[in-house]
Protein backbone atom coordinates (compact mmCIF):
# COMPACT_ATOMS: atom_id res chain seq x y z
CA UNK A 1 0.00 0.00 0.00
CA UNK A 2 2.37 2.33 1.00
CA UNK A 3 4.46 1.56 -2.69
CA UNK A 4 0.90 2.09 -4.48
CA UNK A 5 0.70 5.39 -2.52
CA UNK A 6 4.39 6.31 -3.56
CA UNK A 7 3.38 5.65 -6.96
CA UNK A 8 0.51 7.84 -7.53
CA UNK A 9 2.57 11.15 -5.61
CA UNK A 10 5.20 10.22 -7.46
CA UNK A 11 2.24 10.25 -10.93
CA UNK A 12 0.72 13.76 -9.13
CA UNK A 13 3.73 15.24 -9.33
CA UNK A 14 4.95 14.87 -12.49
CA UNK A 15 1.57 16.20 -14.41
CA UNK A 16 1.11 18.97 -11.66
CA UNK A 17 4.85 20.25 -12.68
CA UNK A 18 4.24 19.92 -16.47
CA UNK A 19 0.85 21.39 -16.08
CA UNK A 20 2.75 24.33 -14.26
CA UNK A 21 5.76 24.08 -16.84
CA UNK A 22 2.63 24.63 -19.82
CA UNK A 23 0.86 27.16 -17.77
CA UNK A 24 3.91 29.08 -17.64
CA UNK A 25 4.78 28.89 -21.15
CA UNK A 26 0.75 29.72 -22.13
CA UNK A 27 1.20 32.70 -19.72
CA UNK A 28 3.84 33.85 -20.97
CA UNK A 29 2.67 33.48 -24.78
CA UNK A 30 -1.16 34.82 -24.12
CA UNK A 31 1.07 38.17 -22.83
CA UNK A 32 3.96 38.38 -25.71
CA UNK A 33 0.76 38.21 -28.14
CA UNK A 34 -0.69 40.74 -25.96
CA UNK A 35 2.06 43.03 -25.80
CA UNK A 36 2.69 42.60 -29.58
CA UNK A 37 -0.89 43.34 -29.76
CA UNK A 38 -0.77 46.47 -28.16
CA UNK A 39 2.31 47.56 -29.68
CA UNK A 40 0.64 47.41 -32.98
CA UNK A 41 -2.26 49.04 -32.27
CA UNK A 42 -0.22 52.05 -30.83
CA UNK A 43 1.75 52.19 -34.09
CA UNK A 44 -1.45 51.62 -36.21
CA UNK A 45 -3.17 54.46 -33.85
CA UNK A 46 -0.31 56.69 -34.05
CA UNK A 47 -0.16 56.41 -37.68
CA UNK A 48 -3.91 57.49 -37.93
CA UNK A 49 -2.90 60.53 -35.85
CA UNK A 50 -0.54 61.49 -38.16
CA UNK A 51 -3.01 61.62 -41.03
CA UNK A 52 -5.58 63.31 -39.23
CA UNK A 53 -2.79 65.86 -38.49
CA UNK A 54 -1.76 66.37 -41.75
CA UNK A 55 -5.70 66.57 -42.69
CA UNK A 56 -6.01 69.40 -39.95
CA UNK A 57 -3.41 71.18 -41.37
CA UNK A 58 -4.40 70.93 -44.99
CA UNK A 59 -8.27 72.17 -43.38
CA UNK A 60 -6.36 75.66 -42.03
CA UNK A 61 -3.36 76.38 -44.09
CA UNK A 62 -5.42 77.29 -47.08
CA UNK A 63 -6.95 79.77 -44.32
CA UNK A 64 -3.72 81.12 -43.18
CA UNK A 65 -2.14 81.64 -46.40
CA UNK A 66 -5.47 83.51 -47.18
CA UNK A 67 -4.60 86.03 -43.85
CA UNK A 68 -0.72 85.69 -44.46
CA UNK A 69 -1.04 87.47 -47.49
CA UNK A 70 -3.30 89.96 -47.12
CA UNK A 71 -1.37 93.80 -47.37
CA UNK A 72 -1.20 95.39 -44.50
CA UNK A 73 -2.85 98.36 -45.73
CA UNK A 74 -6.16 96.27 -45.51
CA UNK A 75 -5.97 97.07 -41.73
CA UNK A 76 -6.91 100.46 -41.76
CA UNK A 77 -10.24 101.03 -42.68
CA UNK A 78 -10.21 103.65 -45.41
CA UNK A 79 -6.64 103.98 -47.20
CA UNK A 80 -6.12 106.64 -49.68
CA UNK A 81 -4.96 105.21 -53.25
CA UNK A 82 -1.69 107.43 -54.86
CA UNK A 83 -3.09 107.14 -57.89
CA UNK A 84 -6.32 108.31 -58.97
CA UNK A 85 -8.24 110.08 -62.17
CA UNK A 86 -11.40 111.41 -63.03
CA UNK A 87 -14.02 109.64 -64.93
CA UNK A 88 -11.97 111.99 -67.88
CA UNK A 89 -9.21 110.94 -66.81
CA UNK A 90 -8.17 113.70 -64.46
CA UNK A 91 -5.70 112.96 -62.43
CA UNK A 92 -6.86 113.78 -58.83
CA UNK A 93 -4.11 114.82 -56.66
CA UNK A 94 -2.64 111.93 -53.90
CA UNK A 95 -5.01 111.19 -50.91
CA UNK A 96 -8.00 112.84 -52.42
CA UNK A 97 -9.60 109.08 -53.33
CA UNK A 98 -10.20 106.95 -50.15
CA UNK A 99 -11.17 103.11 -50.80
CA UNK A 100 -12.48 100.91 -48.19
CA UNK A 101 -10.43 97.73 -46.54
CA UNK A 102 -11.91 94.27 -48.02
CA UNK A 103 -11.99 93.59 -44.06
CA UNK A 104 -14.38 96.56 -43.63
CA UNK A 105 -17.53 94.34 -44.04
CA UNK A 106 -15.45 90.53 -43.44
CA UNK A 107 -17.38 88.31 -41.89
CA UNK A 108 -15.95 84.84 -40.63
CA UNK A 109 -17.06 82.68 -37.87
CA UNK A 110 -13.50 81.63 -37.92
CA UNK A 111 -11.94 84.63 -37.73
CA UNK A 112 -14.14 87.39 -36.28
CA UNK A 113 -11.86 90.09 -35.38
CA UNK A 114 -8.66 91.76 -37.44
CA UNK A 115 -6.54 94.02 -35.47
CA UNK A 116 -3.61 96.45 -35.60
CA UNK A 117 -1.58 97.79 -32.32
CA UNK A 118 0.81 101.07 -32.82
CA UNK A 119 4.21 101.31 -30.85
CA UNK A 120 2.56 103.21 -28.32
CA UNK A 121 -0.59 100.68 -27.28
CA UNK A 122 -3.48 102.11 -29.50
CA UNK A 123 -5.49 98.97 -30.21
CA UNK A 124 -7.64 99.74 -33.83
CA UNK A 125 -9.44 97.46 -36.39
CA UNK A 126 -10.62 97.84 -39.61
CA UNK A 127 -14.01 96.03 -38.76
CA UNK A 128 -14.15 99.06 -36.37
CA UNK A 129 -14.29 102.74 -37.72
CA UNK A 130 -14.06 105.88 -35.89
CA UNK A 131 -15.11 109.55 -36.84
CA UNK A 132 -16.91 110.03 -40.15
CA UNK A 133 -15.14 107.20 -41.74
CA UNK A 134 -18.08 105.45 -39.39
CA UNK A 135 -20.70 107.16 -40.76
CA UNK A 136 -19.65 105.68 -44.15
CA UNK A 137 -18.89 102.58 -43.08
CA UNK A 138 -22.80 102.34 -41.63
CA UNK A 139 -23.77 102.05 -45.21
CA UNK A 140 -21.70 99.52 -46.17
CA UNK A 141 -21.63 97.03 -43.06
CA UNK A 142 -24.89 96.75 -40.58
CA UNK A 143 -24.90 98.84 -37.45
CA UNK A 144 -24.95 95.77 -35.79
CA UNK A 145 -21.84 94.14 -37.20
CA UNK A 146 -19.86 96.96 -36.11
CA UNK A 147 -21.29 97.47 -32.55
CA UNK A 148 -20.34 93.73 -32.25
CA UNK A 149 -17.08 94.08 -33.28
CA UNK A 150 -16.47 97.81 -31.66
CA UNK A 151 -17.57 95.16 -28.18
CA UNK A 152 -14.78 92.15 -28.97
CA UNK A 153 -11.99 94.79 -29.74
CA UNK A 154 -12.65 96.28 -26.04
CA UNK A 155 -12.63 92.95 -24.73
CA UNK A 156 -9.12 92.40 -26.69
CA UNK A 157 -7.69 95.66 -25.84
CA UNK A 158 -6.53 94.98 -22.45
CA UNK A 159 -4.60 91.72 -23.67
CA UNK A 160 -2.94 92.94 -27.14
CA UNK A 161 0.01 95.27 -26.00
CA UNK A 162 2.83 95.55 -27.79
CA UNK A 163 4.88 94.12 -25.26
CA UNK A 164 3.04 90.65 -24.99
CA UNK A 165 2.76 90.70 -28.75
CA UNK A 166 6.79 92.00 -29.16
CA UNK A 167 7.46 88.96 -26.48
CA UNK A 168 5.14 86.34 -28.86
CA UNK A 169 6.70 87.41 -32.13
CA UNK A 170 10.00 86.98 -31.44
CA UNK A 171 9.08 83.03 -30.06
CA UNK A 172 7.44 82.29 -32.48
CA UNK A 173 9.42 83.73 -35.37
CA UNK A 174 12.31 81.75 -33.08
CA UNK A 175 10.29 78.47 -33.96
CA UNK A 176 10.46 78.74 -37.68
CA UNK A 177 13.26 78.52 -39.93
CA UNK A 178 12.88 81.39 -41.64
CA UNK A 179 12.85 84.01 -38.67
CA UNK A 180 12.39 87.89 -40.78
CA UNK A 181 11.33 88.75 -44.35
CA UNK A 182 12.32 91.51 -46.00
CA UNK A 183 10.13 92.71 -49.04
CA UNK A 184 10.55 96.04 -50.85
CA UNK A 185 8.54 97.98 -52.31
CA UNK A 186 5.01 96.74 -53.75
CA UNK A 187 2.70 93.36 -52.79
CA UNK A 188 4.17 90.31 -54.78
CA UNK A 189 1.03 88.60 -55.98
CA UNK A 190 2.78 86.42 -58.11
CA UNK A 191 2.58 82.73 -56.50
CA UNK A 192 5.82 81.58 -58.12
CA UNK A 193 7.69 84.77 -56.30
CA UNK A 194 5.36 84.00 -52.92
CA UNK A 195 6.96 80.75 -52.69
CA UNK A 196 10.35 81.64 -52.94
CA UNK A 197 9.82 83.92 -49.97
CA UNK A 198 7.78 81.99 -48.30
CA UNK A 199 9.45 79.31 -48.29
CA UNK A 200 7.86 75.66 -47.32
CA UNK A 201 4.06 75.14 -46.86
CA UNK A 202 4.79 74.55 -43.28
CA UNK A 203 5.95 78.25 -42.61
CA UNK A 204 2.76 79.28 -44.33
CA UNK A 205 1.84 82.25 -42.66
CA UNK A 206 5.15 83.72 -43.31
CA UNK A 207 3.72 87.19 -44.45
CA UNK A 208 4.25 88.69 -47.50
CA UNK A 209 4.61 92.75 -46.23
CA UNK A 210 3.64 95.65 -48.76
CA UNK A 211 4.53 98.72 -48.38
CA UNK A 212 1.06 100.29 -50.26
CA UNK A 213 0.58 102.62 -46.83
CA UNK A 214 4.14 102.88 -46.35
CA UNK A 215 6.15 106.52 -48.15
CA UNK A 216 6.65 105.89 -51.53
CA UNK A 217 10.18 104.52 -51.57
CA UNK A 218 10.53 103.20 -47.80
CA UNK A 219 10.45 99.12 -47.67
CA UNK A 220 8.34 97.61 -45.11
CA UNK A 221 9.78 94.49 -43.11
CA UNK A 222 7.71 92.03 -41.56
CA UNK A 223 7.84 89.13 -39.39
CA UNK A 224 6.29 85.74 -40.20
CA UNK A 225 2.43 85.77 -39.21
CA UNK A 226 2.72 83.73 -36.10
CA UNK A 227 0.49 81.99 -33.45
CA UNK A 228 0.11 83.12 -29.70
CA UNK A 229 -2.29 82.20 -27.10
CA UNK A 230 -3.72 85.00 -24.75
CA UNK A 231 -5.35 84.72 -21.39
CA UNK A 232 -8.84 85.77 -21.95
CA UNK A 233 -10.38 87.35 -18.75
CA UNK A 234 -13.69 85.95 -19.45
CA UNK A 235 -12.55 82.98 -19.45
CA UNK A 236 -11.36 80.17 -22.15
CA UNK A 237 -8.37 79.90 -24.77
CA UNK A 238 -7.85 82.95 -26.63
CA UNK A 239 -5.33 82.48 -29.88
CA UNK A 240 -4.43 85.10 -31.76
CA UNK A 241 -2.41 85.31 -35.16
CA UNK A 242 -0.28 88.17 -35.05
CA UNK A 243 2.58 89.71 -37.28
CA UNK A 244 4.62 92.78 -36.88
CA UNK A 245 5.45 94.92 -39.70
CA UNK A 246 8.43 97.70 -39.39
CA UNK A 247 7.56 101.11 -41.48
CA UNK A 248 10.78 102.79 -41.60
CA UNK A 249 11.07 103.99 -37.59
CA UNK A 250 7.26 103.08 -37.34
CA UNK A 251 6.22 99.57 -36.07
CA UNK A 252 2.71 97.90 -35.63
CA UNK A 253 1.46 94.25 -34.95
CA UNK A 254 -0.99 93.18 -37.30
CA UNK A 255 -3.18 90.44 -36.61
CA UNK A 256 -6.35 88.12 -36.97
CA UNK A 257 -8.35 86.98 -33.62
CA UNK A 258 -9.64 83.45 -33.81
CA UNK A 259 -12.90 81.84 -32.43
CA UNK A 260 -11.03 79.11 -30.79
CA UNK A 261 -13.75 76.85 -30.33
CA UNK A 262 -14.94 77.25 -34.04
CA UNK A 263 -11.51 76.51 -35.39
CA UNK A 264 -11.02 73.67 -33.22
CA UNK A 265 -14.62 71.87 -33.99
CA UNK A 266 -13.49 72.45 -37.44
CA UNK A 267 -9.96 70.78 -36.97
CA UNK A 268 -11.43 67.92 -35.50
CA UNK A 269 -14.67 67.90 -38.34
CA UNK A 270 -11.75 67.23 -41.10
CA UNK A 271 -10.14 64.26 -39.04
CA UNK A 272 -11.97 61.25 -41.63
CA UNK A 273 -11.23 58.55 -39.24
CA UNK A 274 -13.52 57.93 -36.86
CA UNK A 275 -11.83 55.79 -34.51
CA UNK A 276 -9.09 59.43 -34.23
CA UNK A 277 -12.13 61.59 -34.34
CA UNK A 278 -14.10 59.79 -31.44
CA UNK A 279 -13.16 61.61 -28.53
CA UNK A 280 -10.60 63.53 -29.61
CA UNK A 281 -9.97 66.77 -28.51
CA UNK A 282 -7.27 69.90 -29.30
CA UNK A 283 -5.80 71.16 -25.84
CA UNK A 284 -3.33 74.25 -26.05
CA UNK A 285 0.31 74.42 -25.69
CA UNK A 286 2.14 77.37 -24.50
CA UNK A 287 5.50 76.18 -24.34
CA UNK A 288 5.56 74.10 -27.81
CA UNK A 289 9.56 73.29 -27.60
CA UNK A 290 8.80 71.26 -24.28
CA UNK A 291 5.80 69.54 -26.08
CA UNK A 292 5.50 66.10 -27.64
CA UNK A 293 6.27 67.45 -31.81
CA UNK A 294 4.31 63.82 -32.83
CA UNK A 295 0.82 65.52 -31.53
CA UNK A 296 1.35 68.78 -32.42
CA UNK A 297 -0.26 70.79 -35.03
CA UNK A 298 1.74 72.40 -37.95
CA UNK A 299 -0.26 75.66 -38.07
CA UNK A 300 -1.65 75.89 -34.23
CA UNK A 301 0.34 75.49 -30.81
CA UNK A 302 -2.36 72.96 -29.79
CA UNK A 303 -1.65 69.37 -29.11
CA UNK A 304 -4.39 66.50 -30.72
CA UNK A 305 -5.70 64.38 -27.36
CA UNK A 306 -7.25 61.04 -28.26
CA UNK A 307 -8.45 58.30 -26.76
CA UNK A 308 -6.37 55.53 -25.99
CA UNK A 309 -5.98 52.54 -29.02
CA UNK A 310 -8.80 49.70 -28.27
CA UNK A 311 -6.49 46.44 -28.46
CA UNK A 312 -8.59 43.31 -29.47
CA UNK A 313 -6.62 40.23 -29.21
CA UNK A 314 -7.30 37.91 -31.72
CA UNK A 315 -9.54 35.34 -31.34
CA UNK A 316 -7.10 32.63 -32.41
CA UNK A 317 -3.94 32.79 -33.94
CA UNK A 318 -1.05 29.70 -34.60
CA UNK A 319 0.44 30.36 -31.07
CA UNK A 320 -2.61 29.56 -29.77
CA UNK A 321 -3.36 26.83 -31.83
CA UNK A 322 0.22 25.25 -30.60
CA UNK A 323 -1.10 25.85 -27.24
CA UNK A 324 -3.95 24.20 -27.42
CA UNK A 325 -2.29 21.01 -29.19
CA UNK A 326 0.23 21.16 -26.53
CA UNK A 327 -2.59 21.19 -23.90
CA UNK A 328 -4.47 18.56 -25.32
CA UNK A 329 -1.03 16.38 -25.69
CA UNK A 330 -0.64 17.06 -22.38
CA UNK A 331 -4.01 15.75 -20.88
CA UNK A 332 -4.31 12.91 -23.40
CA UNK A 333 -1.01 12.20 -22.45
CA UNK A 334 -1.85 12.27 -18.75
CA UNK A 335 -5.09 10.51 -19.34
CA UNK A 336 -2.64 7.37 -20.87
CA UNK A 337 -0.19 7.21 -18.49
CA UNK A 338 -2.71 7.26 -15.84
CA UNK A 339 -4.86 4.58 -17.27
CA UNK A 340 -1.90 2.64 -17.70
CA UNK A 341 0.06 3.18 -14.53
CA UNK A 342 -3.80 2.31 -13.47
CA UNK A 343 -3.94 -1.46 -15.39
CA UNK A 344 -0.43 -1.74 -14.15
CA UNK A 345 -1.22 -1.17 -10.56
CA UNK A 346 -4.43 -3.30 -10.91
CA UNK A 347 -2.33 -5.58 -12.47
CA UNK A 348 0.36 -5.94 -9.88
CA UNK A 349 -1.94 -6.06 -7.10
CA UNK A 350 -4.21 -8.96 -8.89
CA UNK A 351 -1.08 -10.61 -9.56
CA UNK A 352 0.31 -10.09 -5.63
CA UNK A 353 -3.40 -11.77 -4.55
CA UNK A 354 -3.29 -14.60 -7.14
CA UNK A 355 0.12 -15.46 -5.56
CA UNK A 356 -1.29 -14.84 -2.14
CA UNK A 357 -4.23 -17.06 -2.53
CA UNK A 358 -3.20 -19.76 -4.74
CA UNK A 359 -0.04 -20.21 -2.31
CA UNK A 360 -2.42 -20.23 0.87
CA UNK A 361 -4.80 -22.51 -0.95
CA UNK A 362 -2.36 -24.81 -2.26
CA UNK A 363 -0.74 -25.31 1.56
CA UNK A 364 -3.61 -26.69 3.43
CA UNK A 365 -4.03 -29.77 1.30
CA UNK A 366 -0.52 -30.30 0.11
CA UNK A 367 0.61 -30.19 4.20
CA UNK A 368 -2.41 -32.50 4.39
CA UNK A 369 -1.18 -34.66 1.79
CA UNK A 370 2.19 -34.74 2.66
CA UNK A 371 1.20 -35.74 6.53
CA UNK A 372 -1.46 -38.22 5.72
CA UNK A 373 0.32 -40.11 3.10
CA UNK A 374 3.50 -40.23 5.00
CA UNK A 375 1.37 -41.83 7.54
CA UNK A 376 0.23 -44.32 5.57
CA UNK A 377 3.00 -44.95 3.77
CA UNK A 378 4.57 -46.29 7.12
CA UNK A 379 1.41 -47.79 8.50
CA UNK A 380 1.41 -45.46 11.39
CA UNK A 381 -2.84 -45.73 10.92
CA UNK A 382 -3.01 -49.36 12.09
CA UNK A 383 -7.20 -48.52 12.69
CA UNK A 384 -9.10 -49.61 9.50
CA UNK A 385 -11.66 -46.75 10.32
CA UNK A 386 -9.18 -43.84 10.74
CA UNK A 387 -7.37 -45.50 7.48
CA UNK A 388 -10.44 -45.39 5.36
CA UNK A 389 -11.55 -41.63 7.04
CA UNK A 390 -7.61 -40.45 5.86
CA UNK A 391 -8.33 -41.56 2.36
CA UNK A 392 -11.56 -39.86 2.41
CA UNK A 393 -9.65 -36.71 3.63
CA UNK A 394 -6.71 -37.44 0.91
CA UNK A 395 -9.63 -37.75 -2.10
CA UNK A 396 -11.65 -34.22 -0.76
CA UNK A 397 -8.46 -32.40 -0.98
CA UNK A 398 -7.36 -33.74 -4.50
CA UNK A 399 -10.88 -32.72 -5.35
CA UNK A 400 -10.28 -29.39 -4.28
CA UNK A 401 -6.89 -29.15 -5.75
CA UNK A 402 -8.13 -30.34 -8.92
CA UNK A 403 -11.17 -27.56 -8.57
CA UNK A 404 -8.73 -24.70 -7.82
CA UNK A 405 -6.31 -25.64 -10.72
CA UNK A 406 -8.82 -26.04 -12.89
CA UNK A 407 -10.03 -22.20 -11.68
CA UNK A 408 -6.72 -20.77 -12.65
CA UNK A 409 -6.43 -22.63 -15.70
CA UNK A 410 -9.82 -21.40 -16.95
CA UNK A 411 -9.63 -18.01 -15.91
CA UNK A 412 -6.11 -17.78 -17.42
CA UNK A 413 -7.63 -18.63 -20.56
CA UNK A 414 -10.35 -16.39 -19.94
CA UNK A 415 -8.12 -13.56 -20.33
CA UNK A 416 -5.60 -14.45 -22.71
CA UNK A 417 -8.86 -15.10 -25.17
CA UNK A 418 -7.30 -18.84 -25.57
CA UNK A 419 -10.90 -19.77 -24.18
CA UNK A 420 -12.85 -22.12 -27.18
CA UNK A 421 -15.97 -23.33 -26.17
CA UNK A 422 -17.35 -26.83 -27.72
CA UNK A 423 -21.22 -25.15 -28.52
CA UNK A 424 -23.78 -27.57 -29.36
CA UNK A 425 -27.39 -27.18 -29.34
CA UNK A 426 -29.24 -29.37 -26.39
CA UNK A 427 -32.84 -29.46 -24.67
CA UNK A 428 -32.43 -27.21 -21.51
CA UNK A 429 -33.59 -30.56 -19.49
CA UNK A 430 -31.03 -32.74 -21.03
CA UNK A 431 -28.19 -29.42 -19.89
CA UNK A 432 -29.96 -29.89 -16.21
CA UNK A 433 -30.23 -33.66 -16.15
CA UNK A 434 -26.21 -33.68 -17.14
CA UNK A 435 -24.92 -31.04 -14.71
CA UNK A 436 -27.40 -32.00 -11.53
CA UNK A 437 -25.47 -34.90 -10.15
CA UNK A 438 -22.30 -33.21 -9.41
CA UNK A 439 -24.43 -29.98 -8.21
CA UNK A 440 -26.41 -32.21 -5.87
CA UNK A 441 -23.24 -33.87 -4.85
CA UNK A 442 -21.86 -30.21 -3.52
CA UNK A 443 -25.13 -29.77 -2.21
CA UNK A 444 -24.50 -32.90 -0.06
CA UNK A 445 -21.19 -32.50 0.90
CA UNK A 446 -22.52 -29.08 2.67
CA UNK A 447 -25.20 -30.79 4.50
CA UNK A 448 -28.13 -29.74 2.01
CA UNK A 449 -30.80 -30.32 -0.36
CA UNK A 450 -30.56 -28.86 -3.63
CA UNK A 451 -33.99 -28.53 -5.28
CA UNK A 452 -34.23 -27.59 -9.25
CA UNK A 453 -37.18 -26.14 -10.51
CA UNK A 454 -37.37 -26.49 -14.26
CA UNK A 455 -39.91 -25.07 -16.42
CA UNK A 456 -39.96 -25.13 -20.23
CA UNK A 457 -37.48 -28.14 -20.39
CA UNK A 458 -38.22 -28.59 -24.29
CA UNK A 459 -36.50 -25.17 -24.54
CA UNK A 460 -33.13 -25.65 -26.77
CA UNK A 461 -30.20 -23.64 -26.03
CA UNK A 462 -27.09 -23.75 -27.90
CA UNK A 463 -23.67 -24.08 -25.08
CA UNK A 464 -20.77 -25.85 -24.19
CA UNK A 465 -22.33 -27.82 -21.76
CA UNK A 466 -19.13 -28.25 -19.54
CA UNK A 467 -18.49 -24.81 -19.29
CA UNK A 468 -22.60 -24.45 -18.41
CA UNK A 469 -21.64 -27.23 -15.45
CA UNK A 470 -18.73 -25.18 -14.58
CA UNK A 471 -20.62 -21.68 -14.31
CA UNK A 472 -23.01 -23.53 -11.89
CA UNK A 473 -20.75 -25.34 -10.04
CA UNK A 474 -18.90 -22.29 -8.76
CA UNK A 475 -22.30 -20.56 -7.92
CA UNK A 476 -23.63 -23.62 -5.86
CA UNK A 477 -20.13 -23.64 -4.67
CA UNK A 478 -20.18 -20.00 -3.41
CA UNK A 479 -24.12 -20.58 -2.26
CA UNK A 480 -22.62 -23.67 0.33
CA UNK A 481 -19.69 -21.37 1.35
CA UNK A 482 -21.55 -18.15 2.42
CA UNK A 483 -25.21 -18.89 2.22
CA UNK A 484 -27.83 -21.25 3.66
CA UNK A 485 -30.25 -23.95 2.33
CA UNK A 486 -32.75 -24.27 0.81
CA UNK A 487 -30.44 -24.05 -2.87
CA UNK A 488 -32.29 -23.50 -5.14
CA UNK A 489 -31.83 -24.00 -8.98
CA UNK A 490 -34.47 -22.82 -11.16
CA UNK A 491 -34.42 -23.01 -15.15
CA UNK A 492 -36.63 -20.96 -17.60
CA UNK A 493 -37.12 -19.18 -20.64
CA UNK A 494 -37.32 -15.34 -20.76
CA UNK A 495 -38.51 -14.43 -23.94
CA UNK A 496 -35.65 -15.47 -26.10
CA UNK A 497 -33.09 -16.42 -23.94
CA UNK A 498 -32.69 -19.01 -21.18
CA UNK A 499 -32.27 -18.34 -17.66
CA UNK A 500 -30.57 -20.29 -15.31
CA UNK A 501 -31.16 -19.20 -11.52
CA UNK A 502 -28.98 -20.03 -8.41
CA UNK A 503 -30.64 -18.82 -5.26
CA UNK A 504 -29.68 -19.49 -1.33
CA UNK A 505 -31.37 -18.37 1.85
CA UNK A 506 -28.54 -16.57 3.52
CA UNK A 507 -27.36 -12.90 4.26
CA UNK A 508 -27.10 -12.41 0.76
CA UNK A 509 -24.48 -10.32 -0.36
CA UNK A 510 -23.30 -6.21 1.34
CA UNK A 511 -24.59 -3.51 -0.81
CA UNK A 512 -20.64 -2.75 -0.32
CA UNK A 513 -19.23 -5.54 -1.75
CA UNK A 514 -21.78 -5.69 -4.91
CA UNK A 515 -19.52 -4.07 -7.70
CA UNK A 516 -16.69 -5.95 -6.19
CA UNK A 517 -17.63 -9.72 -6.09
CA UNK A 518 -16.83 -10.55 -10.01
CA UNK A 519 -13.32 -9.39 -9.59
CA UNK A 520 -10.99 -12.03 -10.05
CA UNK A 521 -9.33 -12.99 -6.73
CA UNK A 522 -11.99 -10.04 -4.54
CA UNK A 523 -13.41 -12.39 -1.73
CA UNK A 524 -15.51 -9.18 -0.68
CA UNK A 525 -15.70 -9.46 3.27
CA UNK A 526 -13.41 -12.36 3.50
CA UNK A 527 -9.97 -11.73 3.38
CA UNK A 528 -7.45 -13.94 1.21
CA UNK A 529 -6.06 -16.67 3.15
CA UNK A 530 -9.45 -17.33 5.40
CA UNK A 531 -9.29 -20.62 6.41
CA UNK A 532 -13.00 -20.87 7.56
CA UNK A 533 -14.16 -20.45 4.40
CA UNK A 534 -11.51 -21.71 1.55
CA UNK A 535 -11.23 -20.26 -1.57
CA UNK A 536 -9.19 -17.38 -3.95
CA UNK A 537 -11.97 -15.75 -5.02
CA UNK A 538 -11.76 -16.91 -8.94
CA UNK A 539 -15.16 -18.65 -9.04
CA UNK A 540 -17.52 -15.47 -9.61
CA UNK A 541 -15.02 -14.19 -11.62
CA UNK A 542 -14.57 -17.31 -13.53
CA UNK A 543 -18.36 -17.81 -14.44
CA UNK A 544 -19.20 -14.46 -15.81
CA UNK A 545 -16.44 -14.79 -17.69
CA UNK A 546 -17.46 -18.12 -19.42
CA UNK A 547 -21.44 -17.07 -19.51
CA UNK A 548 -19.88 -13.28 -21.41
CA UNK A 549 -17.95 -15.99 -23.92
CA UNK A 550 -20.63 -18.10 -24.60
CA UNK A 551 -23.06 -15.00 -25.44
CA UNK A 552 -25.12 -14.82 -22.13
CA UNK A 553 -24.43 -12.93 -19.17
CA UNK A 554 -24.15 -13.48 -15.16
CA UNK A 555 -25.49 -11.12 -12.72
CA UNK A 556 -26.59 -10.36 -9.05
CA UNK A 557 -30.10 -9.96 -8.83
CA UNK A 558 -30.06 -7.39 -6.09
CA UNK A 559 -34.01 -7.31 -5.19
CA UNK A 560 -33.78 -11.03 -4.28
CA UNK A 561 -33.63 -12.17 -0.70
CA UNK A 562 -30.14 -13.59 0.17
CA UNK A 563 -27.74 -14.06 -2.80
CA UNK A 564 -29.52 -15.01 -6.23
CA UNK A 565 -27.54 -15.03 -9.49
CA UNK A 566 -28.84 -15.46 -12.69
CA UNK A 567 -27.04 -17.12 -15.73
CA UNK A 568 -28.68 -15.89 -19.34
CA UNK A 569 -27.89 -18.46 -22.09
CA UNK A 570 -28.69 -17.40 -26.09
CA UNK A 571 -31.15 -19.92 -27.22
CA UNK A 572 -30.39 -22.71 -29.97
CA UNK A 573 -30.85 -21.08 -33.67
CA UNK A 574 -33.71 -22.54 -35.53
Amino acid sequence: MRRRRATWTVFAACVVIAAALLAWITVSIVRLEAREARAQARADHEAAVGTALWQMDGWLLPLLAEEAQRPPADYVAFRSLPDAYTNLYGKLSPGAVMTPSPLLTWRSDLFPLHFQVDDDGTVTSPQVPLGTALDVAQSQAPPSQIEGKRALLQRMSALLTPKRLSVGCSAGVAALPERQIAVPGSFLDNYEQRAKVTGPARNVWNAQNVAESAPQGSAAVGTPLVPMWLDDPAGGDCLVFVRRVQFGDRAVFQGVLADWPTVAAGLLAAITDPEVREGARLVRVDHPDAADRSRMLTVVPAALLTQPPSCALPAWSPARSLLAAAWGALVLGSLAALLTLRATLRFADRRARFASAVTHELRTPLTTFRMYSEMLAKDMVTDEARRRHYLATLHAESDRLARLVENVLGYARIEEGRFTARVEPVDLAALIARVRPVLARRAAEAGADLTVDLRNGDARVEVDCDAVGQILFNLVDNACKYGKPPFVLTARTAGKAVELTVADHGPGIPRRYRTRIFTAFDRGSRPIGDNEVPGVGLGLALARGLARDLGGDLVLDEDAPGARFVVTLPPASR
